[in-house]
């Protein structure tokens, strides 16, 4: 009589010797190495990414909405420049914070590098120019010579004046 195996569910069929190892006829050499399969995981996080672009409130950039005028010479300017929004209603904004023109000029010369400062003005369309006109002066008074007026780049006309 043949002495038990240590797994008692196998027959003396299922079993081979090798080597003096036991084995199991039945299974791939193969079949005992881990494998982990990727693609549940990259399907979650796909469903996780399209959730949160689908859900996310975009801000804009100076943290107010606005509606700058549009021109059809519109250029890029240097993304060192520091932005002030200049809402429909006369608020100024700047570093996410409402500012009087005096606590603007105050914020401005607590900023580092500021020598050769560089304004951008992103005033709404329907701002009051004399707003404007006195922010513009009020940062002229400060030291501020670099100063632009924000606007988007207009779409060219479809037809052409003659």
């Amino acid at each position: 009589m043949r002495p038990p195996d240590d797994n008692p569910g196998d027959t003396p069929g299922d079993t081979m010797t090798r080597g003096g190892f036991k084995y199991r006829a039945d299974r791939d050499a193969t079949a005992d190495e881990p494998s982990i399969n990727l693609t549940p995981l990259l399907d979650v996080v796909l469903i996780v990414l399209v959730f949160f672009i689908a859900t996310a409130s975009f801000i804009p950039p100076h943290g107010v909405d606005i509606r700058p005028a549009a021109s059809e010479r519109a250029t890029l300017r240097d993304e060192n420049s520091v932005r002030i929004a200049l809402t429909s209603d006369g608020r100024i904004h700047f570093n996410d914070a409402y500012h009087t023109p005096q606590s603007l000029v105050q914020a401005l010369s607590e900023l580092p590098g500021q020598s050769g400062l560089a304004v951008i003005i992103d005033a709404d369309r329907n701002a009051r120019v004399d707003a404007l006109l006195d922010l513009i002066g009020r940062l002229q008074t400060a030291g501020v010579s670099d100063i632009s007026l924000g606007a988007e780049r207009a779409p060219p006309p479809l037809i052409k004046a003659e």
